[in-house]
């Protein structure tokens, strides 16, 4: 017994147990007093199907080792085999990614491609062999179409049949090489297109106004459908306007010239002003060398816009016009009319059904 006030003894401490042969178990002792790795399954990666080949347990923890990649599974080059031990008592290696020098990296980039089996076919030379299957077999059908119907019309004996087979076929090459030839031969060509046009020639009646005959009211003069909106777009492009028309009732005194100016001024007034004026006013027996179809017209009125006539087009609506812009080098465009005839339509070499239509020809530059 302890005397009464004297302090109380600290309490005794069991001494501390070994740790039980169980315990040693799962930490993975091994040979030589080494842990013994097992694999482990990273965070997010697939689990190793079997465990990779590691450095002899006797060799210093954390040694280098490449393993041999299998297809499916990505394995990061320079692994360190990571000693360590599950309670499920499983040995193996698990891998941890660990920084390399350039040439290791090389090393084990060429260790994989020699282990790695042999890729399969390339998906693009599959597919390009699909192509051109599918494109034989289109050639094939267009090569029997196109000598059936050379053979349909007969006789169909064997040797027009066989003929027609052979040629059938060698046609399309052919063609195609004399095509590519002829490429090559003109590539330094420049595109044939029409001749730039700086001014616009337009005859009067049945072009621009109605056609009243021998008209010498100013009050009767009506535009033409068109007739405007065509104008100002030649306007705005910035070409030049002139009208060329034969006024044969001067000469006939059915008109006279202050008539016929004042039936001019009412266009003008309609339409808008013009550049140039040429009229004729001879009678068609009058032996000028002005009256359509003939180029005085045109070469004069040419001359006082200040370009040359294969720079001007004319749109008229009979072959007078077309003849006279064809004699005088000048671009011809018929514009067919109630006047017009059918031989005049099929010989003009240039025809628009709407004055609006001829005139975005000259503009784009197009021909017929």
């Amino acid at each position: 017994m302890r005397a009464r006030g004297a302090p109380a003894a600290a309490p005794r401490r069991a001494p501390a147990l070994p740790p039980a042969p169980r315990a040693r178990k799962r930490a993975g002792a091994g040979p030589a007093g080494l842990p013994v790795p097992v694999p482990r399954r990273r965070s997010g990666a697939a689990p190793l199907r079997r465990p990779f080949s590691g450095p002899d347990p006797a060799a210093p923890r954390g040694r280098t080792f490449v393993g041999v990649p299998r297809p499916g599974v990505r394995h990061a080059p320079g692994a360190v085999a990571a000693p360590l031990g599950d309670s499920s008592g499983r040995r193996g290696f698990a891998l941890r990614p660990r920084p390399v020098a350039a040439g290791a990296r090389a090393r084990w980039i060429a260790a994989a491609s020699v282990a790695a089996p042999a890729p399969g076919p390339d998906r693009a030379a599959r597919a390009c062999g699909a192509a051109a299957l599918a494109l034989g077999a289109l050639w094939l059908a267009a090569t029997a179409e196109f000598a059936w119907r050379r053979i349909a019309p007969g006789p169909r004996d064997p040797a027009e049949i066989a003929r027609m087979a052979v040629t059938s076929a060698l046609i399309p090459p052919a063609a195609c090489a004399q095509r590519l030839v002829g490429e090559w031969r003109h590539r330094g060509a420049r595109p044939h297109g029409a001749r730039p046009v700086k001014a616009v020639l337009f005859d009067r009646d049945g072009t621009l106004v109605h056609d009243v005959p021998y008209n010498c009211d100013p009050d009767r003069v009506r535009p033409t459908p068109h007739a405007r909106a065509a104008l100002d777009r030649v306007r705005a492009a910035g070409l030049r306007l002139g009208v060329v028309s034969n006024q044969s009732g001067v000469a006939r005194g059915l008109i006279t010239p202050d008539e016929l100016a004042a039936v001019n001024a009412a266009v003008e007034a309609r339409l808008g002003p013009f550049d140039v004026w040429r009229v004729c006013t001879h009678g068609e027996d009058g032996g000028c060398a002005c009256r359509k179809p003939r180029p005085g017209l045109i070469h004069e009125a040419a001359s006082d816009l200040g370009v040359a006539p294969h720079e001007c087009a004319v749109i008229g609506d009979i072959g007078a016009d077309v003849d006279a812009a064809r004699a005088a080098g000048a671009r011809p465009i018929l514009v067919p009319g109630p006047a017009t005839r059918a031989e005049e339509v099929a010989a003009a070499p240039e025809t628009a059904a709407r004055l609006t239509s001829a005139v975005r020809r000259v503009l784009r530059g197009g021909t017929r």
